[in-house]
């Protein structure tokens, strides 16, 4: 339904199914007393699937989805897409913490997309406990993927400084 369609051929089941033979994994580590752990040589099951899925996969197929997603080739409705990017509010529980000078910079979470905002930049998204983030910016037509290899990283600051870069060098607008 997702995979195949989009050619995704470096997306498979963390330990359900054989690595793909391209490339090489990312080693994260994940701090654990006192001591970097090496998740991939430790063969420390990463995965709660009812939560993550336990997809590994590679930058190259993220991106992929993602521009696949955002060109309506993964539900018959086109309604699909746009009840993700239109369906979530502001937490009700600290609605405060989602602005900043009076503009909402994360107000929106629903059905697997959360919406990013770094200045005027719109981003479309999600990140993974392991520092991972996938993004599409509609109005760009530009995707940023990107991994870092320790869990405690703040992915959402990581983001945030990257795409200001790109606002910097005029790669966004």
């Amino acid at each position: 339904r997702i995979l195949e369609p989009l050619g995704m051929r470096n997306t498979y089941k963390e330990y359900r199914e054989q690595p793909s033979p391209q490339g090489r994994l990312a080693h994260h580590f994940w701090y654990v007393r006192g001591q970097n752990l090496d998740i991939v040589e430790a063969e420390f099951a990463s995965t709660a699937e009812w939560a993550n899925g336990g997809q590994v996969t590679t930058a190259a197929d993220l991106r992929t989805f993602m521009r696949g997603l955002f060109a309506g080739k993964l539900f018959r409705k086109h309604e699909t897409l746009d009840l993700m990017m239109n369906a979530a509010t502001i937490d009700l529980n600290d609605p405060q913490k989602y602005f900043e000078n009076g503009e909402s910079t994360y107000n929106r979470y629903s059905c697997g997309l959360a919406r990013w905002k770094v200045g005027s930049t719109v981003l479309w998204g999600h990140t993974g406990f392991w520092g991972i983030g996938m993004f599409y910016v509609p109005e760009s037509d530009v995707c940023i993927v990107f991994a870092a290899n320790q869990v405690a990283s703040n992915v959402d600051e990581n983001m945030a400084r990257f795409v200001k870069s790109l606002r910097e060098t005029g790669v966004l607008e």
